[in-house]
């Protein structure tokens, strides 16, 4: 398996929008101690990145189009659902 975690740059992080302070502030006031808990958390922000992921991509391919919102919404529930598909079957 490949290696997900590096090591990160703190200070970089910070400087970035101070990324790295803001989680372990919220890990602490939420009490994620254990990996179970941060894994949840992780696997969740990991789900929401690519649903965003999906959602881009086919606003991308819809830019500059005259489609319609409900034409534009229709397409990002069909990608939605053929990224769950693709992802279940890997």
């Amino acid at each position: 398996m490949a290696t997900q975690y590096r090591e990160r740059d703190q200070i970089e992080l910070e400087k970035a929008g101070g990324y790295f302070s803001r989680h372990m502030s919220a890990m602490t006031e939420e009490n994620l101690f254990d990996k179970s808990a941060i894994a949840e958390e992780l696997a969740w922000r990991d789900m929401e990145i690519d649903r965003l992921r999906v959602d881009a991509a086919v606003l991308r391919n819809l830019a500059g189009s005259a489609y319609r919102s409900d034409v534009i919404e229709a397409e990002l529930r069909k990608a939605r659902q053929e990224a769950i598909e693709a992802a279940a079957r890997e």
